[in-house]
């Protein structure tokens, strides 16, 4: 018989040939990042919206405990920002945001501006995702998403504002996730991305409209390139027109829902003699700018040289990302390009915002990042690995070093004393629930009668002095019928002293109106404020209001 050789029994591998990819060196950037955040973010998450732009914070979170008394969902349609006086409305954005920070009040039972933040951070870190599929989408490699995402989370910008009582996070995350639905539907033609494209791009445009224009123009570019070369190479116009046009789509539903917000958002401010100040012809100029500024140093230089773009990629980064595109690939070259033009745009279509408010550049710093992670991916072919680990790691300091210079000082000033929180608990106090609260010298800035709970009338310094006479002769169509309890006054204010919009005639009628409010009493002084209030007797430090 032929003999046989022993089946050999069989060896138990060194290693085990199933499993999860090791991790990269990419992975544990990223993790460092994600970790940085989250450490941050709590340490952040107690502080009062007192901090920078107290003012749109505390606008915006006030809506909220209005909003948390049922969760009705069409509560969002009509819902209150009671500080202008009856009918209690100022309707800007649609309040999505302010709706879900509600939700989560009800849910939780905690502070209203915790909610608030928490509900901004939540946003940011959704945003991943769509950027996810976007690379994806478009091409892009893992190790591109890795080195886009970790410059995300620590851009100065970004990681301090994505964690404020604001919508920007809320508009960023809905417009990110209409241009990936756009870029899925040039791929692949879903009419399910399509349609998914369409309410992505509403609820954008209706929630910040301002940040939706270079989402817009992404997309947009992104269906042009596709169809030019799909035209390139079967020569049909037919057919690329028609995909243009559906291309557009999603466009004219969000216009189509724009527009009447818009209209019926402006004929709620009408109702009342100070929010008529703030319809959308009236804050033209405000939000566009004039031709001077869109030319001016003060938008190239001051704003997005020596701001924008520090507080979004660092000094570092923008040496890389100059440093890389000229020594990268063509392809490199203009898709740096494009971005660096996305996140220009918005400072010329809504100049003066852009200059007046750095927490805008939330909605656009992200293609400047984009653009640095593009360079920083094309450098990792070009230059030996241990050169491109050191320039990310380069990149990402110089972004927690001008996180530390400009905001950390910000976030951990101690606001125990401050004087409007003195101010807001002495009117929980002494004011019933129900009462208004007037205020006179602090613009219409929220933050007290956000921490007081009471709504409020603020008469800010562009008011004219007979839309002033006609409040004062008639307190109760400003105030809806209800006791106005209180008065506060700003002594020494800027909003009056260096405004030249204040007509010093409103002076007298406001302090003789604050003073029948307090019924002869003499105010209370409390820091820089000076308090007319029913119910508490002479003050051992007072004076009248200058």
């Amino acid at each position: 018989m032929p003999r046989r050789d022993p089946v050999p029994k069989p060896v138990a591998p060194s290693q085990p040939t199933v499993g999860l990819p090791p991790l990269s060196l990419f992975d544990g950037v990223l993790s460092l990042s994600l970790l940085f955040y989250i450490a941050t973010t709590i340490s952040y998450l107690g502080q009062p919206l007192l901090d920078q732009h107290s003012f749109r914070q505390c606008q915006t979170a006030i809506s909220v405990p209005w909003l948390a008394t049922d969760l009705d969902p069409r509560r969002m349609l009509v819902y209150e920002t009671p500080i202008l006086g009856a009918p209690w409305r100022v309707p800007f954005e649609f309040p999505l945001y302010q709706w879900l920070a509600a939700v989560v009040v009800r849910l939780t039972g905690w502070r209203v501006e915790l909610c608030c933040r928490i509900v901004a951070t939540g946003f940011h870190l959704a945003c991943l995702w769509p950027m996810w599929r976007i690379v994806q989408l478009s091409g892009g490699t893992a190790r591109l998403w890795k080195i886009l995402a970790s410059l995300f989370l620590l851009a100065p910008v970004l990681h301090h504002w994505s964690r404020t009582a604001l919508i920007e996070t809320t508009a960023v995350y809905l417009a990110l996730e209409y241009l990936a639905a756009m870029v899925e539907w040039s791929r692949r033609r879903s009419p399910w991305s399509l349609a998914v494209a369409a309410v992505f791009a509403a609820l954008s445009v209706l929630v910040k409209v301002t940040t939706f224009p270079p989402f817009a123009a992404a997309a947009g570019s992104v269906c042009l390139l596709n169809e030019w070369s799909a035209y390139r190479q079967n020569r049909r116009l037919v057919p690329t027109f028609g995909h243009l046009v559906a291309a557009a789509v999603p466009l004219a539903v969000a216009l189509a829902c724009l527009m009447p917000w818009l209209e019926a958002s402006d004929a709620v401010k009408r109702l009342n003699p100070i929010a008529a100040s703030t319809t959308s012809a009236a804050l033209g100029d405000w939000n566009y700018g004039t031709l001077v500024q869109k030319l001016s140093g003060q938008l190239w230089l001051d704003t997005i040289f020596l701001r924008a773009i520090p507080e979004a990629i660092g000094w570092p980064g923008l040496l890389v990302l100059v440093g890389g595109a000229i020594a990268g690939g063509t392809r490199t070259r203009i898709v740096a390009g494009v971005l660096v033009s996305l996140f220009l745009l918005p400072f010329l279509m809504f100049t003066n915002l852009h200059i007046v408010h750095n927490y805008y550049q939330t909605a656009n710093a992200l293609w400047l990042v984009a653009a640095l992670a593009v360079v920083l991916d094309g450098v990792f072919d070009l230059v030996p690995k241990p050169v491109a680990v050191g320039l990310i790691l380069l990149c990402l300091g110089g972004q927690v070093q001008q996180s530390m210079a400009l905001y950390l000082p910000m976030e951990q000033i101690n606001f125990a004393t401050d004087a409007r929180l003195a101010v807001a608990r002495q009117l929980q106090e002494v004011v019933p629930r129900e009462d208004v609260v007037v205020y006179v010298g602090c613009d219409w800035s929220p933050e007290m009668a956000f921490y007081s709970r009471h709504r409020a009338i603020y008469v800010p310094q562009w008011v004219s002095y007979d839309d002033v006479m006609k409040i004062v002769a008639d307190p109760d169509a400003i105030s809806g019928g209800r006791r106005v309890g209180a008065a506060v006054f700003w002594n020494n204010s800027p909003c009056v002293a260096g405004d030249p919009r204040w007509d010093p005639r409103t002076t007298e009628p406001l302090v003789k109106w604050a003073q029948a409010i307090a019924a002869g009493r003499d105010p209370v002084q409390m820091g820089t404020f000076i308090l007319f209030e029913p119910g508490v007797g002479p003050a051992v430090s007072s004076q009248p209001a200058n």
